[in-house]
């Protein structure tokens, strides 16, 4: 099914779903795409050589629905490559995203976001809210993203969650960078706000699968170095327009034995501190959980004293980059 095209007009909107061993979910995430009120899409899956049933569940849909396109890649590329191959293969104007095991609640979320990037056109990319559920369907949590641009980049400045990924779309103008195994998306947002204007809308449009048990605890440590790179770059975009990767200079990722124990200790009471927090519990239900992450792990106190000090100098670095936070 690899580079097969459709004989159809140029559609407005392209949805990417990279997709792997994911059958038991994969049928409910294609359906909350196909079931919205906005038809004028292409949905792009790329299955990244997938050994369960996920080729036989997307031969039935590709059958089924003339706007879907499969790619089948030989053998497994990661997410990061798989979101760029679908990019680089979609017609849309706009890119929507949408990951395996999450869905769409809202028929209309689709058809607001056009409306809304096409009304403002000084705007590359809009969001939604969020609903957390674990794979029981239990609802973990909403999110309470900032709606406004300002706001939105106030928070990225300071390190806080800007956007869930499965809720985006963004003007087809830019790739994902490969460098980025982890944290593709935040790396994405950071440099499309230096683009245009950025926005979330307040409903809650996108239910969100965390899979605490397929998130491993060597994932996380990765994790925190990819993003912790992607806020490096950041300021360095503030400062000199341009970044580390942009030079081709690539960041050396650590991967050391006795810090990666350390840190498998350290991030499970950091998890209970931030499910404490989110619960909106007491505050010494969640401070202690903290206290003992730090312990275990310093660079996890380090990384929070970072966010603590851009929140107090905000009001400086709004003056400093005027230029960039009234884009």
């Amino acid at each position: 099914m690899d580079g097969i095209t459709f004989i159809m007009n140029k559609p407005k909107i392209s949805i990417i779903l990279s997709t792997y061993n994911s059958s038991d979910t994969l049928s409910k995430t294609i359906d909350s795409v196909l079931s919205q009120s906005f038809t004028d899409f292409e949905l792009i899956i790329i299955n990244d050589a997938s050994i369960d049933s996920t080729n036989e569940i997307l031969k039935k849909y590709y059958k089924k629905d003339y706007r879907i396109i499969v790619i089948s890649n030989d053998s497994n590329l990661g997410l990061t490559k798989n979101l760029n191959k679908g990019i680089k293969k979609a017609k849309g104007k706009y890119i929507a995203r949408i990951d395996n095991g999450d869905w769409w609640q809202d028929i209309n979320k689709l058809k607001e976001q056009v409306n809304f990037l096409e009304k403002n056109k000084d705007y590359i990319l809009c969001g939604t809210q969020v609903k957390y559920i674990d794979n029981k369907n239990n609802v973990l949590g909403v999110s309470n993203f900032s709606i406004t641009d300002r706001k939105i980049r106030e928070h990225l400045l300071i390190g806080q969650g800007i956007f869930s990924h499965p809720t985006i779309m963004f003007r087809n103008k830019i790739l994902y960078r490969d460098f980025f195994q982890y944290s593709q998306d935040l790396d994405l947002y950071i440099r499309l706000s230096f683009i245009g204007k950025l926005y979330c809308f307040k409903k809650y449009s996108v239910i969100c699968r965390i899979d605490e048990n397929g998130l491993t605890m060597k994932k996380k440590y990765y994790q925190r170095q990819y993003q912790n790179i992607a806020y490096s770059f950041f300021i360095e975009r503030l400062k000199y327009k341009e970044d580390a990767l942009d030079k081709n200079i690539m960041p050396k990722i650590r991967e050391n034995k006795i810090e990666l124990f350390l840190f498998n200790i350290s991030i499970k009471f950091f998890i209970k501190y931030a499910k404490e927090k989110t619960l909106q519990k007491n505050i010494f239900l969640w401070l202690l959980p903290l206290i003992i992450s730090f312990i275990f792990y310093p660079p996890l106190f380090i990384d929070y004293i970072k966010k603590i000090k851009r929140l107090l100098f905000i009001k400086i670095y709004n003056k400093k980059y005027k230029k960039y936070f009234n884009i």
